[in-house]
């Protein structure tokens, strides 16, 4: 019987084996299980855009808000730090704009936004205000400073220089970040006892709020009333659902300030009139015109008017 090179002689003479060629019914039927999936895939998609199934869109970048933090937001981890926290010196009174306003100058930011000529007193949107708890308590006003910067500092926020001593007795430190403002102020120069400082905030968008609220009050007076303003001071004294709103504008030079009240009994203030500043080198500025006498005379005000503007 004759000797046939079996796999194992060929691969010994020849160094590689050869492959085996595929066989045509293997191809054909890849090829149709390829060409099914393909069809069903196309019919798919027809059957989506004939019933206006949509894909899922790709989610849209995330980018920083134009305002910064919310002012709720950043007092919210001023009022955590540990410091702050732990500070059983002091009362920390939380800033609330719905509560009834006895003293703007622990309740109000004075920044200038950008588009106005003058600055002004705007009620902050939050913010903490940091009072003795007696006379005798140990103060910690420096560590409460600087645990009220380091959190700014950690949120990103940056000291920026803008003069506010026409509007504030007390010295003001500005930060900002994106559009947020956060203002610390020091309260121990003046004859406060116990109140030491505060920290107060706002968004870029409530500033412009403020400011625009302003200017529509001030139009109801005279539409020149903000033309030469340097510094507008807002005050509000409010008895049960009576509010009196006043307004002190102070132009640029030397020219005396005017003071613009404005009161309401719901929401939406009245022009009540206005007059000179009063001031005690100028005795003519404490008597009132009779068209703001009348006014304030309207008895749907009972005394309330006439208590407060003297």
């Amino acid at each position: 019987m004759e000797n046939k090179d079996t796999i194992d002689t060929i691969i010994e003479k020849y160094g590689q084996p050869i492959p085996k060629r595929p066989r045509k019914g293997r191809i054909i039927f890849a090829s149709i299980v390829i060409l099914v999936v393909i069809t069903v895939v196309i019919i798919g998609i027809f059957v989506l855009l004939k019933n206006n199934v949509q894909m899922p869109a790709a989610a849209p970048a995330v980018t920083q808000a134009a305002n910064g933090p919310s002012a709720s937001a950043i007092t919210d981890k001023i009022a955590a730090n540990p410091i702050i926290a732990g500070a059983t010196s002091y009362f920390v009174a939380r800033v609330d704009p719905t509560q009834q306003i006895t003293d703007t100058n622990t309740s109000s930011v004075i920044y200038r936004k950008d588009g106005y000529d003058y600055l002004a007193t705007i009620t902050a949107e939050d913010g903490l205000n940091f009072t003795l708890t007696s006379t005798k308590a140990t103060s910690n006003e420096a560590a409460i400073t600087a645990a009220i910067q380091s959190t700014l500092t950690a949120e990103g926020f940056t000291q920026t220089a803008q003069d506010t001593s026409s509007l504030s007795p007390y010295p003001v430190t500005s930060y900002v970040n994106g559009g947020t403002i956060c203002q610390i102020i020091d309260y121990v120069t003046s004859k406060q006892k116990t109140l030491e400082q505060g920290v107060l905030c706002e968004t870029n968008s409530g500033l412009g709020v403020g400011y625009k609220n302003i200017q529509t009050l001030l139009d109801k007076a005279s539409s020149t009333a903000t033309k030469d303003a340097a510094a507008i001071y807002q005050s509000t004294t409010t008895d049960g659902t009576k509010h009196l709103l006043t307004v002190v504008v102070t132009p640029h030079g030397s020219a005396s300030p005017t003071t613009y009240y404005f009161a309401t009994t719901s929401k939406d203030y009245e022009y009540i009139g206005n007059r000179p500043a009063p001031s005690i080198d100028n005795e003519a500025s404490y008597t009132l015109s009779d068209q703001l006498k009348k006014n304030i005379a309207d008895p749907k005000w009972g005394t309330f008017l006439s208590d407060n503007i003297k």
